[in-house]
């Protein structure tokens, strides 16, 4: 944790900042690709430069920020919530259930993922713990310009290129250790 998230958390008295840090560590336990910053004054973590989740306490309750198209994803598991556009309000003083943690996280990487290609071909896959799984871009359907690939653990896999879905140029692989093979 970085610390300014940790300044963050400390302007809470327990048993909210223990709420609040139980959750954004559940988060962080997840998804170890995760960036953790601080976005609009709140603890963050962002995944491949994108904000994933943001957790944030107030004076009578605790909320989470997922995104709206991460609650809709989640859904009836959140009956007992109250739910803004974006937000999911947790107890000041209770912590979020890891099963809900857990829901979140397949919603956001889900929600991530399902923004790509972008309109000027730019892809990005990740895996569910926050890692990339490959990225590049595609040029009328077709892999076109640089590619990269990596390992579930975050490992670089390998890299190369194509010109219209054809491989081309050198294509090199990696070990565990991001030395080429």
């Amino acid at each position: 944790m970085t610390s300014e998230v940790e300044e963050y958390f400390s302007r809470f008295s327990d048993p909210q900042r223990t709420a609040l840090t139980g959750a954004f560590n559940d988060f962080l336990s997840l998804l170890p690709g995760g960036e953790v910053v601080i976005t609009y004054g709140l603890p963050t973590i962002r995944v491949a430069g994108s904000h994933l989740i943001s957790v944030g306490g107030f004076a009578t309750h605790n909320s989470i920020f997922p995104g709206p198209d991460a609650i809709a994803r989640v859904g009836s598991a959140l009956s007992g919530y109250a739910l803004g556009k974006g937000t999911v309000q947790f107890g000041r003083d209770s912590a979020l259930p890891r099963s809900v943690v857990k829901k979140f996280v397949v919603a956001t990487i889900a929600s991530l993922n399902a923004r790509y290609p972008k309109k000027d071909g730019t892809f990005l896959e990740v895996y569910d713990n926050g890692y990339p799984k490959q990225q590049g871009k595609y040029r009328n359907g077709d892999m076109h310009g640089k590619w990269s690939w990596w390992r579930r653990d975050g490992s670089l896999m390998r890299t190369g290129s194509f010109r219209e879905g054809e491989k081309t140029g050198e294509w090199v692989t990696y070990g565990r250790d991001s030395l080429p093979i």
